[in-house]
């Protein structure tokens, strides 16, 4: 008798056991909200018969062909792409988003985002974020040169026209010399604090998120995008995406090679999908 109850006691435990840790793992596999969000980074966008022409920093130029096969497969197989606003508020616990939920960011500002990413972008109904640099910001468009930077004419005519591609801060004149010599490790705090002054001069009144110049957060630096109204700075290249428990002045970001196939690059990021 004494073994049978025992028997019986044992069988209840294990399955008291097992039932809930079963439940558990259903419910996190049906549960369809976001708990990590992706943010892609891409710099230059070029033709593909352009892009072995370059000679330099192959890494940064992303083909049109690449980027094109990107932007449709999140379309196709149902993913969000959000607003830097969107990630702010899931962030702080006051929006949820679905699983299948991206973000699209440009660091540095080149016009060939405008040329060719752009209309791949509004084809597939993607929103992107646009992070640039202030001084290199010219008044006039240079619509031939490979290398050009956004305008400020650009800049006015596509927040009017454009709502899905915001502009956002990289700093102003942060970006001097290499990343092997930034410039960012040997500004102090009231350097960086004059550099945000002459961003907002260009960008405008309402700029409230910012990127690290190549990535690189430093005390200096995020107190003083603190003390200047910045509610957001993205590192670079941590290769994972953002969680709510990452501070808001440390996000990571995806950085999307052009050098690199795109099932490396950049799909395998997006979960079981593909």
């Amino acid at each position: 008798m004494y073994r049978e109850k025992l028997k019986t006691f044992l069988i209840l435990a294990l399955v008291a056991a097992i039932i809930p840790a079963a439940v558990y793992r259903y419910s996190v596999a049906r549960d369809p909200y976001a708990r990590e969000i992706p943010v892609f980074t891409y710099h230059r966008i070029c033709p593909d018969e352009e892009y072995a022409s370059f000679s330099r920093e192959k890494d940064l130029w992303t083909k049109t062909s690449d980027f094109e096969k990107e932007m449709r497969w999140l379309h196709c197989h149902g993913y969000r792409t959000v607003s830097i606003d969107e990630l702010y508020r899931w962030h702080q616990g006051r929006l949820d988003l679905p699983k299948k939920t991206v973000a699209i960011t440009f660091d540095d500002g080149y016009y060939s985002v405008i040329r060719y990413a752009l209309p791949i972008m509004e084809k597939y109904h993607i929103k992107g974020t646009m992070f640039v640099i202030g001084n290199m910001v010219t008044e006039h468009q240079d619509t031939e040169d490979p290398m050009a930077y956004v305008s400020r004419d650009t800049i006015r005519e596509l927040r009017r026209t454009c709502p899905e591609l915001e502009f956002q801060s990289h700093s102003y004149g942060l970006h001097h010399d290499s990343n092997r010599n930034a410039v960012i490790y040997r500004t102090e705090y009231p350097g960086i604090l004059r550099d945000f002054r002459r961003q907002e001069k260009v960008l405008g009144k309402g700029v409230d998120v910012i990127a690290y110049p190549y990535g690189y957060r430093t005390e200096g630096f995020e107190k003083a995008a603190r003390k200047s109204g910045y509610r957001m700075a993205f590192l670079y290249s941590q290769q994972r995406g953002v969680r709510r428990s990452d501070s808001l002045f440390s996000l990571p970001r995806i950085g999307v090679r052009g050098d690199v196939d795109p099932d490396v690059a950049f799909f395998r990021w997006l979960g079981d999908d593909q």
